[in-house]
Formats: C-alpha cells, sequence, structure tokens
C-alpha cells in the first residue's frame, strides 16, 4: 500500500478519524495483507448477505462506497461478471453465454 508506506516514512503516528468503524477495519486489514490474494465475485445477494459483516464487501463492492447499495445496477451486473470472471481468473464461460465469442477471444488470459 504506498500511502501506508510514505506516511509510516513521514509520520511517527497515523489517526484515522471515521464514524463508521468498519472504514477502520479495512484499512486494518489490507495493511496487514488480508486483500493481497483477494479474487471473489461479490454479486447482488452477496453483497446483501456480507455488507454488515464484511469491511471489504461492504466498502469495495458498494456503489460510490457508500457501504449501502451494490455497486452496480442489475442491468449490467452480468457484463461485469463475465469482464471480472475474464480478467480475474481467465474464464470465459460467462461471456460464452452471451453468445460474444469475439469478447471471449480478446479477454482470454494465458
Amino acid at each position: 500500500m504506498h500511502m501506508l508506506h510514505y506516511c509510516q516514512k513521514k509520520y511517527k503516528n497515523i489517526i484515522i478519524n471515521d464514524s463508521d468503524d468498519t472504514g477502520i477495519q479495512l484499512f486494518n486489514d489490507a495493511i496487514e495483507g488480508r486483500y493481497q490474494d483477494e479474487t471473489r465475485w461479490i454479486s447482488r445477494e452477496d453483497f446483501e448477505k456480507l455488507k454488515d459483516r464484511d469491511p471489504y464487501v461492504r466498502h469495495c463492492w458498494s456503489f460510490g462506497n457508500n457501504c449501502e447499495n451494490y455497486l452496480y445496477s442489475k442491468e449490467v451486473e452480468s457484463w461485469k461478471k463475465a469482464l471480472h470472471y475474464a480478467k480475474v481468473y481467465g474464464d470465459n464461460t460467462w461471456f460464452r453465454l452471451f453468445d460474444i465469442d469475439k469478447i471471449c477471444h480478446y479477454y482470454v488470459i494465458y
């Protein structure tokens, strides 16, 4: 985390002032490397189940980081999932469900 390294070199103490302590937990977990290998796709249903107990989901998968609303609209969620699976996992299965072979070849990861 570049900001953390900069702050640690420049300052002896770092003060985080946030009314929502899940942001602080997210920050501390990131410092400790908890999300270093994070690759999960979080669906709308996952978000609703996890947002109150998983700071990563609450902040990173919410629209505008508002911690309440899911990141993507219902209209684009399946496309975003297809992109996520293609780029993160090298899996074009979701694109093939849309019958889009040209995009599958473009996004394949070798």
